[in-house]
């Protein structure tokens, strides 16, 4: 149950067992991190940053996974560093301050295309986080539009909608990641350009 895709768990036994005593040892859930953290492909955090840094109107969607990874602080750090509008969809946690400028709130139809995006439709968008779990033919993301996906689910990266950047990582290592590959980019001029 803890470990990605974070399922849910079934457990069995005969019911002979059910009127028996025994001893177990408890285990501290504090005492165990059971997450998969793994970094993700240094080739794959480069063409993201570029697509990043490249981008006129990225959009950032924000999943649970960031609250699962104690993350929360990195994403503001990334949505700030490149002026990200943040929107969220189908999620139990808020995974960004909802009071930040650049939230833009949530997608009413887990499409881009249901936003308000500011000026205009995105040119690049970045989900960190969130499954994006489809329940139409339409796409959270149309295909038109670069999408770079940073999941800790290897096995739905890439099944339903094409991935220019996919980056299988816990968010908290990958947003680390993605962060100084960013940084290493921006030069002045495009420091004026996000700002």
């Amino acid at each position: 149950a803890w470990t990605p895709p974070h399922g849910p768990t079934y457990a069995n036994w005969n019911s002979d067992f059910t009127e028996e005593r025994f001893t177990a040892e408890i285990i501290r859930h504090d005492l165990v991190d059971p997450r998969m953290r793994v970094r993700p492909n240094p080739v794959e955090v480069e063409r993201a940053a570029q697509l990043l840094v490249d981008a006129r109107r990225p959009l950032l969607i924000v999943g649970d996974e960031i609250y699962k990874a104690k993350a929360f602080d990195k994403v503001v750090q990334l949505a700030e560093l490149l002026a990200l509008p943040v929107a969220q969809a189908r999620s139990v946690h808020a995974n960004f301050p909802q009071q930040h400028p650049l939230w833009i709130g949530n997608m009413p139809a887990v499409r881009v295309e249901s936003l308000s995006y500011p000026g205009g439709e995105p040119d690049l968008v970045i989900n960190i986080g969130n499954k994006l779990q489809h329940n139409s033919t339409a796409l959270t993301v149309p295909r038109r539009t670069p999408f770079i996906d940073m999941r800790n689910d290897s096995a739905s990266i890439g099944n339903v909608m094409t991935t220019a950047a996919p980056l299988v990582a816990d968010v908290a290592y990958g947003t680390e990641d993605l962060l100084a590959a960013v940084n290493d980019r921006l030069t002045p001029a495009l420091k004026a350009r996000i700002a």
